[in-house]
């Protein structure tokens, strides 16, 4: 069982809206120990890939994992379409060894985009499969793991079971918990139905209606519990926040931030 107050505070770098050394000095001073790559497509051909090993060394600060990017209708591994999937793996793919060569640890791909109507899903959630399948292969060869993440409304990975059914189709694959994304079920029961293939989160709150990506502590779940869940099952990554940009309540900055989690872990 680990310990909650062990897992460092970390931010999606869409709070930053960019990435270079001034972003992760100011997660350093922070105390914002990790973050994680979530652009548009675009912006990834922007990043100084080379020198990201040198700016993580010199601000303490580690980029953690990159969030593949996703559409609805191009980027997405699960479309009907079997041209537009391939060639969103040939996308995936050159990122994937441009974060790995920065010594990036882990890789977040969406399942699927959306709608996904009741007759196609699982057609659909076999090519997921597929495909991640072949990220997993992909990423070992920089050392990284495919992290899949559970997703809302009817897009592939809405419920335990689809995510469990994707798991067991690729052993290598693993978990990102996004935690205001569930809407079939409690968080709690995905935890325990997934366990220790989480490796690592996507931290907000929501009202259990839809997704909202608020600070934890302004929806409805129950963050001491979750947490309990968490470590019952061995979680010891990052607490990524992952938060709407726009000001919630006068709060917008790494050090609200922080305080947040200071105040969730100690629940």
């Amino acid at each position: 069982m680990t310990d909650r107050k062990l897992w460092r505070t970390g931010a999606s770098a869409c709070f930053a809206g960019k990435m270079d050394e001034s972003v992760l000095e100011a997660y350093a001073k922070a105390e914002v120990k990790s973050t994680e790559l979530s652009f548009k497509d675009a912006y990834f051909d922007e990043i100084e890939w080379d020198k990201l090993p040198l700016w993580m060394k010199n601000t303490g600060t580690e980029v953690w994992s990159i969030h593949l990017p996703f559409a609805r209708n191009n980027l997405n591994i699960a479309y009907i379409d079997n041209e537009v999937c391939k060639a969103t793996m040939i996308r995936h793919k050159e990122l994937i060894s441009r974060a790995g060569n920065a010594g990036l640890k882990v890789v977040v791909v969406h399942p699927s985009s959306e709608p996904i109507p009741d007759e196609n899903r699982k057609l659909l959630l076999d090519r997921s499969a597929e495909n991640l399948g072949k990220l997993c292969e992909y990423a070992k060869e920089y050392g990284m793991q495919v992290a899949v993440e559970d997703l809302p409304r009817t897009c592939l990975g809405n419920c335990k079971e689809d995510i469990l059914y994707l798991l067991s189709q690729n052993p290598d694959l693993r978990v990102c918990f996004d935690t205001n994304h569930l809407l079939k079920e409690t968080n709690e029961a995905f935890v325990r139905a997934v366990g220790d293939k989480i490796i690592t989160l996507h931290v907000s709150d929501y009202d259990f209606i839809d997704e909202k990506h608020v600070f934890p502590g302004d929806g409805l779940i129950d963050w001491k519990a979750l947490q309990g869940e968490l470590e019952a099952v061995n979680y010891n990554g990052p607490f990524m926040y992952e938060l709407n940009p726009k000001d919630q309540d006068g709060r917008r900055t790494l050090e609200d931030l922080r305080a947040n989690h200071l105040h969730i872990m100690n629940l």
